[in-house]
This record gives structure tokens, sequence and C-alpha cells, in this order.
């Protein structure tokens, strides 16, 4: 049975590039351990048979523990591994053509403007990612942080998931989660830090324990 998007939590975007020479077999397994139930593979600098590879370890992991894997960019992996979706940017592969080749599985859309958000609502995606929310450095944007007022205007027009990324740190989650975001991406804020494992604990508790009181309350 496919892994279904959480209502709510972490969402942890893994390169080793941006993990202070941690491997994929330290990396993963401590974001499991963690709790974390949405992870994405982003790898730019290995070939299609050494991505392959460790996307099959992914899925192999993340179904133990009923985490949802989604590749990111490379359909054809995404489809070989039998991830339970893909993330794409606005270059990537066609949005229109995913759910034609590919049915019954996330669809993420990367965004960074209004107009995005629209046409991607268009795809009837799984979720759509707004970013960069704050500066970052994980990625070279045209533009600069597109800012929380984005993600309150997004939930305003549509009812599709949104994700948020870009600069999102444990202590600028709040003003995130006040705005409506219930999921939130990282990238150097976990595989950064010193202890992935306590790191992503820490987001991910913060993030479930913020809704749990806000739906009991509602």
């Amino acid at each position: 049975m496919k892994a279904k998007l959480p209502e709510y939590g972490l969402y942890v975007v893994v390169t080793e590039e941006f993990a202070n020479g941690k491997k994929h077999s330290e990396i993963l397994p401590a974001l499991l351990d963690a709790g974390v139930k949405l992870i994405q593979l982003r790898e730019k600098n290995l070939s299609k048979r050494e991505l392959h590879e460790v996307a099959q370890y992914y899925r192999k992991e993340t179904l133990k523990y009923k985490s949802c894997f989604i590749m990111n960019d490379h359909l054809d992996i995404a489809i070989s591994v039998d991830a339970d979706g893909i993330h794409l940017g606005q270059d990537d592969f066609p949005f229109e053509q995913v759910s034609r080749i590919w049915p019954d599985h996330i669809l993420g859309i990367s965004t960074h403007g209004i107009d995005e958000v629209r046409k991607a609502v268009s795809c009837n995606p799984g979720y759509i990612n707004i970013g960069p929310i704050f500066k970052t450095n994980t990625k070279k944007h045209i533009n600069g942080p597109v800012g929380v007022d984005l993600l309150k205007r997004a939930l305003k027009e549509t009812d599709t998931h949104i994700t948020v990324m870009g600069g999102i740190k444990q202590e600028n989650m709040e003003i995130l989660l006040e705005a409506g975001a219930r999921i939130l991406a990282v990238v150097t804020s976990v595989l950064s830090s010193d202890n992935i494992y306590e790191s992503a604990y820490k987001m991910q508790n913060g993030i479930e324990s913020f809704w749990k009181t806000k739906i009991k309350q509602e």
C-alpha cells in the first residue's frame, strides 16, 4: 500500500552535499528513527546507476517505517523503485504528463510565485511547494525569498496541500505554523547539524505538537 502525504510534519530533502560528510547510510536511519514521515531523495552529482541504487535503499527502508518516499526529478527511477511520488521543478519533466504516465502517485511541484502556484493547481498535484520562504544557500534562485505572504495567499486560493521550503529553522518555524503551514521542508537545518536525529526529532515534534493542539482547540 502506498504511503500517503502526512497531514502535517517535517519534510526532509536529502543530499549528501550538505550533510558534512555523512552518508545516506547514516542520514536515513536517523531521520526514520526521529519519526520523519516525508523524505525526498535529491542528488545532483550521481550517475543514474548510482542514484538508482541509493533510491532502492531509500524505498526499502521507508517502507519499513511507513514513511512517504519522494524522488526528486527522475521519473524513470521513481517508477523503477516504486517510490510514493516525485518532486519536480519548473524546468523539469512536464507536470501535465506525470499523472497520465504515473497515476495514483504523489506529484509535488516547486513554485516561486502566485502565477506558478495557480498553474500547478491546474495539474491536480499531491502538493505544491512554495519557496524559498526565507533566505537560503542551498539553491541559486534568480529572485530573493518569497516570504510568508505568498504562503498565506496560496492557502486562501487552493485546498491543495502546501509545503514550504527555504531557510526554515527551529527558531523561525512558529511564524510559518501560525500562518497555516502544515508541512515544513528542510535541508541544512537537519542535515548539516551535528546530530541529525536530534535536530529532526525536535522539528518534527514541534510541528506535530503545534497542529495537534490547534486541531484539538478547533
